[in-house]
């Protein structure tokens, strides 16, 4: 697996060059890519990244205050997220000297990592750990990542400490959410054509559904086709915030919607439980979520 790290400016470099070195000793298959260190002097530049951006399988951005409205950084992170077969995180932006609240412009669209809390740091490292055709198994990854994690944290220290001071950024102005606007429709545009494409390529053979009934033996009242649609939009809604790739099994009864998910899923479960509570109350359908022998429910308020 292709990892591409991408930076900006003196310090994401450095920081990038770290996990680049660092991501294989986690797996093998793990591959970082970082310009300064993976192109020959000599090469021309533009084409070998452009090269490295297709053939990558996933990013991770080095984001600091100073660097995250670069155009680069910005231009490198929309190739990386072209990709419309899965639902599946692409990018992964790596916060160096910020929280994820002063993310602005396209970029906020994307998951962050902060870089000094290890449990989300762990984080990233499994979703990509999930990526690779031979992973191993969890008790090796977690023994690999502690002896990763003790050298990632100490050189980010050490790189952090020779910053310069840098001013929290001013609220952003209107052409920037004008901008970050029109990069979240494009992206919601693509993922739109993406799916109507799937959807025709399925063809328009009719597909039997067997008709709901009691426990009597009689069919059950059709639900209206606005009731339909709006269990519906909720999968989807809970796809999108457990997860795609995460989802296991899913079921609509009359009861409510009940899924299924693996591990990862039902820790984002716990993450986003506030989405979720509103994603409930919206469509009005209780949502029970359950992993093993746990599983949690979001009632409509």
């Amino acid at each position: 697996m292709k990892i591409f790290i991408s930076w900006s400016g003196e310090t994401a470099r450095k920081c990038a060059e770290v996990l680049g070195r660092e991501l294989g000793h986690l797996h093998p298959e793990m591959r970082g890519f970082v310009s300064s260190l993976g192109i020959v002097k000599g090469q021309r530049s533009m084409e070998s990244i452009a090269a490295q951006l297709r053939d990558a399988d996933v990013g991770i951005m080095c984001l600091t205050r100073e660097n995250q409205r670069k155009q680069w950084i910005n231009y490198e992170a929309g190739a990386l997220s072209r990709r419309t077969d899965e639902d599946k995180a692409y990018v992964h932006p790596f916060l160096i000297d910020m929280p994820p609240e002063e993310i602005s412009g396209p970029l906020k669209q994307f998951q962050a990592t902060d870089s000094s809390v290890r449990r989300e740091v762990f984080s990233m490292i499994q979703s990509l750990h999930e990526e690779c055709e031979n992973p191993s198994t969890p008790e090796e990854l977690r023994r690999r990542f502690a002896d990763f994690w003790q050298r990632l944290d100490r050189d980010l220290r050490d790189i952090k400490k020779g910053m310069p001071t840098t001013e929290t950024p001013v609220r952003a102005t209107p052409e920037d959410l004008l901008g970050e606007l029109v990069g979240l429709a494009r992206d919601q545009s693509r993922r739109i054509g993406a799916l109507e494409e799937k959807v025709s390529a399925l063809g328009a053979a009719p597909v039997a559904v067997p008709t709901p009934r009691t426990t009597a033996g009689e069919p059950l009242p059709r639900a209206s086709a606005e009731e339909d649609k709006t269990t519906e939009h909720t999968i989807e809604g809970v796809r999108e915030i457990v997860g795609r790739t995460h989802v296991v099994q899913e079921n609509a009864t009359e009861s409510g919607i009940a899924v299924v998910c693996d591990a990862e899923g039902y820790r984002r479960t716990n993450e986003k439980a506030e989405a979720l509570r509103r994603l409930a109350s919206w469509s009005k359908i209780p949502i029970t979520i359950s992993h093993a022998e746990e599983s949690v429910a979001f009632a409509p308020q």
